[in-house]
């Protein structure tokens, strides 16, 4: 996901919150409108979520690979993207994930219960 703020005080969508389209955030007093856009070239993405099964064959050591990719990714291009990890494994390994490697966001079928 691309990210970027839209500070125009002349966009009706930023006053009107049933014309925010998908992918947007409605906007507080604090908070800027954010809009989300899909890309199809990860080197673009300043957001990456990546989704885990705990049911697969080696999905840990395939997260664990895809997680050293990213952020030896962004240490080579000096850039520093948010991370966040989804899925039952990542609801497992939660404290591993933001202790071992650059993980900014965990969500697993049970975090609501949290």
């Amino acid at each position: 996901l691309n990210h970027n703020r839209d500070d125009d005080e002349k966009s009706n969508t930023a006053n009107n919150p049933t014309e925010l389209g998908e992918g947007d955030c409605q906007p507080t007093e604090n908070r800027p409108l954010l809009r989300l856009t899909e890309t199809s070239d990860e080197d673009e993405a300043d957001i990456l979520l990546t989704n885990t099964c705990a049911i697969r064959d080696n999905a840990e050591n395939k997260i664990w690979h895809r997680l050293a990719d990213i952020a030896a990714s962004d240490k080579k291009k000096n850039n520093r993207r948010i991370v966040g990890v989804l899925g039952c494994m990542a609801e497992r390994l939660k404290t591993k994930l933001f202790d071992k490697q650059n993980v900014d966001l965990v969500v697993g079928p049970d975090a609501y219960r949290d």
